[in-house]
């Protein structure tokens, strides 16, 4: 497998981003049980870590733009279902940033990971 090497376990990948280990134990692609290995190609790996980090800046733009929006709106809108709207936009944003936050955790880990690959590809 060319291009490919083992990027080492959940174990790792905790003491380095205790946070983002977290999440991908709960993750239903791992469930509760521990990963103990994947192989990956490093440049696929760098090219997903900067799709997440696109990713990422454009739903923080789209995401300001709405809300902005929906405050502008409020000036005329008001009743039940404008509030109510409200504090589930305001609830929903939290959980989006609080994704985010998880990815720009582990964007790092995943750059990094792709160094350790590609140094040990060109050691062989």
């Amino acid at each position: 497998m060319i291009g490919r090497h083992v990027v080492g376990s959940l174990s790792e990948l905790s003491s380095e981003y205790p946070h983002a280990a977290k999440e991908a134990q709960r993750s239903p692609v791992f469930g509760n049980r521990k990963m103990t290995q994947a192989i990956v190609d490093p440049a696929e790996l760098r090219r997903f870590a900067q799709m997440l980090k696109r990713f990422n800046e454009e739903l923080n733009e789209k995401t300001g733009a709405v809300a902005g929006r929906l405050n502008e709106l409020s000036q005329t809108w008001r009743d039940h279902e404008q509030q109510r709207f409200s504090e589930e936009f305001v609830a929903n944003m939290k959980a989006l940033g609080h994704f985010v936050e998880c990815n720009e955790q582990f964007i790092p880990y995943l750059l990094r990971k792709a160094q350790l690959i590609e140094e040990y590809l060109q050691q062989q």
